[in-house]
């Protein structure tokens, strides 16, 4: 018996890694027109960019794939002359989408984080271990649905440890 859940992916996000000291934060803030997010905390978004926080100094910007080129010579720009560091890294990501009322349940096979709506809401994101992996695990909404991001050599393992988990184990995919 599977899961009320639909798994989309792997699909290749466009992402550029950003690590920037304390003085370059507020001109790359402004540039992206969003706060730059603590980790395991709630994301930055405005419908152009979503930023999440993995760690004091080190965010993963997601932006258009149409438009990727032009936010990394954007943030160079930015961020010249400060301590900083920014690298497109589009091909080292895939993102999973699952979608479903039991989603969660499915989730908490492969991961400790409580992803209960009351603890998890809609926009947190984590970076956590996953089916025995590390994954950036992103709260998409209260249907409920979430992003997973996992590195890219990855994402053939994560893809059929999900369509194992939702009961899919006929059509474990082959061709990630």
């Amino acid at each position: 018996m599977g899961y009320q859940v639909e798994v989309s992916g792997p699909e290749r996000p466009a992402l550029i890694s950003l690590r920037v000291g304390a003085a370059g934060m507020p001109a790359v803030e402004r540039a992206l027109g969003v706060r730059l997010p603590e980790p395991a905390g709630p994301v930055s978004g405005n419908g152009t960019v979503t930023v999440f926080g993995l760690g004091p100094d080190e965010w993963l910007v997601r932006v258009s794939p149409d438009d990727e080129e032009g936010w990394l010579a954007r943030l160079e720009e930015i961020t010249a002359g400060t301590f900083s560091a920014v690298v497109l890294v589009s091909d080292a990501w895939r993102v999973f989408t699952i979608t479903g009322p039991e989603s969660p349940e499915v989730l908490a096979q492969a991961t400790g984080v409580d992803l209960h709506s009351t603890v998890f809401p809609t926009g947190r994101a984590v970076r956590a271990a996953f089916a025995r992996i590390t994954a950036l695990i992103h709260r998409l909404d209260a249907r409920p649905s979430f992003d997973v991001y996992v590195d890219t050599s990855l994402a053939r393992y994560a893809a059929r440890w999900m369509d194992s988990a939702v009961g899919n184990d006929d059509h474990v995919r082959g061709g990630v």
